[in-house]
């Protein structure tokens, strides 16, 4: 969302001018707002020409201080602008690729603490900084960073809970989005007459909480028992039977009781401990291995379709939406309260029918009502307002597919595949998200293809999706080869 909240806040164009243009003296002179040149009429032999300049003195803008106003990025420099929110983007998908490998090899929580701290000093420090070269650099950066900490957080939290409640755990991180994004609104609105740089460090001064995550959180348990973590295990356990007021001496009693020859310890997605024969549980992979695995990369290319179409539709209906009349603010918030509603129904939806269907379910919500959409604008121009609402209810669609991929995606992985799993996943959305400004323009000359295409798009997903194993109520797998075995529910452990 950083390449929309740039958009919105401090790349927001205000009015401007010429400003201290001094004409010849015999001519009279004619400054237009919102052009990037000034025109002057000379008369001489009773003939007037017209002359048009570019503003030699630079512009007068109405309104407070934006990153725009600070750096003149209008005009010929417009395309610098655009530049930087390109970078956050190019910043999202390296960071997506590079920090999901570094995550499956190094652990979650290291990361996640390196990347939440980074992700707040760039935040302050672009609040500060006075030079365009490095206010593009630390956006670059920002963007990294962030997709670092969704990676981390992304397998921890599927790793960290019980199979009954990650479905909750996404409810949970969905509705913090929507309500972040909805507050950043609101105080945009609060500081629309300041400095974009206090609403920059309001941002910055809020992941200050950071400090606290090494303390806070822990290492998944799943990640070091796959890795044969056996000393950070037993410090996991500790610190476990401390917080819930346990006898740590009776549960490493248990851990450290004799087993049979070649089994070794594995914890179930329940924090379960059970044993089994299986060697290959702390077997090492790597990017290659997708490609390499014939069932991982078919899930693997069903889900980069299915998160390149959901962030080119998401990101292309908001972009699209706020083009509305009425004030930028309101209409922003208004977009991010719609997204709540599509949360509940899919906590309560995957519950009660799993993720697959929902998912399936959210793709045809969506695809049918923005084919119907763009249909009424091809044909019956002047129901407008039923277009709109059928929009709406895809855009109902779109969102809760989207927090059913954060769900699903990590489930499908197993250990030491997860994060680069999710990291190549979200890379593919990035594609999207880059590829989403163009449909405004595509809207410009024919209204109704940016709703037929998405519709037409997530219409093909609800088929591929019947090609993924269902995970509700079932085992995260650990290895590969548990991929090509019948799913075992939580409760056959």
């Amino acid at each position: 969302m950083a390449e929309i909240t740039y958009l919105y806040f401090f790349g927001y164009p205000p009015n401007f001018q010429c400003k201290n243009f001094t004409a010849p003296s015999n001519a009279s002179v004619l400054i237009e707002p919102q052009t990037c040149d000034v025109t002057y009429i000379t008369n001489s032999l009773n003939k007037s020409e017209s002359t048009n300049t570019p503003c030699p003195n630079g512009y007068k803008y109405d309104g407070p201080q934006t990153a725009v106003t600070e750096w003149d990025l209008i005009c010929d420099r417009e395309s610098l602008g655009q530049m930087s929110t390109a970078v956050v983007m190019v910043g999202q998908m390296l960071g997506a690729t590079i920090f999901s490998v570094i995550v499956d090899k190094s652990g979650r929580h290291g990361v996640t603490c390196f990347c939440f701290i980074a992700l707040t000093v760039c935040s302050l420090g672009l609040a500060f900084n006075t030079f365009f070269a490095l206010f593009v650099i630390l956006r670059f950066l920002i963007g990294a960073f962030q997709q670092g900490v969704q990676m981390a957080q992304g397998s921890l939290i599927i790793e960290m809970f019980p199979t009954e409640f990650r479905a909750t755990t996404t409810l949970i991180g969905a509705l913090m989005w929507a309500v972040s994004i909805a507050s950043l609104s609101l105080f945009g609105y609060l500081l629309q007459d300041q400095s974009w740089r206090y609403l920059q460090l309001l941002v910055g001064l809020i992941g200050i909480h950071c400090l606290g995550t090494h303390w806070l959180q822990h290492e998944s348990l799943r990640w070091l028992v796959a890795n044969g973590k056996d000393e950070e295990i037993k410090v996991w356990i500790i610190r476990a039977a401390k917080w819930n007021k346990k006898d740590p001496e009776q549960i490493l009693k248990h851990l450290y009781s004799p087993v049979k020859e070649g089994e070794q310890l594995l914890v179930n997605s329940d924090h379960q401990i059970a044993d089994s024969a299986d060697d290959s549980i702390t077997e090492k992979y790597n990017i290659l291995d997708i490609v390499r695995k014939r069932r991982v990369l078919v899930i693997s290319f069903i889900l980069w379709t299915a998160w390149f179409v959901v962030s080119l539709s998401y990101y292309a209906l908001y972009l699209m939406s706020s083009s509305l009349s009425g004030n930028r603010f309101l209409n922003f918030f208004l977009n991010a309260l719609a997204e709540i509603p599509s949360q509940f129904v899919l906590w309560y939806l995957v519950g009660k029918i799993g993720r697959r269907y929902t998912s399936i379910g959210f793709f045809a919500l969506s695809g049918l009502f923005l084919i119907a959409s763009a249909l009424i604008l091809k044909f019956a121009v002047h129901l407008s307002t039923l277009s709109l609402i059928f929009s709406l209810v895809g855009m109902f669609g779109i969102a809760g597919a989207f927090s059913c991929l954060f769900l699903i995606t990590p489930e499908l992985y197993p250990t030491n595949l997860r994060s680069t799993g999710l990291g190549l996943s979200s890379t593919a959305g990035r594609i999207g998200s880059i590829l989403s400004p163009f449909a405004s323009s595509f809207a410009l000359h024919v209204p109704w293809g940016p709703g037929l295409t998405f519709g037409i798009l997530c219409l093909i997903l609800t088929f591929l999706f019947m090609w993924l194993p269902e995970t509700k109520d079932k085992v995260l797998p650990t290895t590969v080869n548990d991929l090509d075995k019948p799913p075992k529910s939580s409760q056959e452990l």
